[in-house]
């Protein structure tokens, strides 16, 4: 779990639950996999998010990167 942050002040949290390997080819669902957590007084501009998840491996090589990238429907 991880901080989302406007500036210095904690609005919210984004959850990783994890990923088995290997990996089918093909699109990955990610929504039972990431949670992002805002609470629902957020001014609309601080809905709008981007956040970079970055998994690598025990030797540090980079297995996953992605944008994800909120907005109020």
């Amino acid at each position: 779990m991880c901080n989302v942050e406007l500036g210095p002040i904690k609005i919210g949290t984004l959850t990783y639950a994890g990923l088995t390997f290997p990996l089918s080819k093909g699109h990955l669902n990610l929504s039972p996999i990431v949670q992002l957590s805002l609470p629902p007084n957020l001014p609309s501009f601080a809905l709008t998010t981007k956040t970079a998840l970055k998994v690598t491996d025990s030797n540090s090589e980079s297995l996953i990167c992605i944008d994800i990238m909120t907005k109020p429907q």
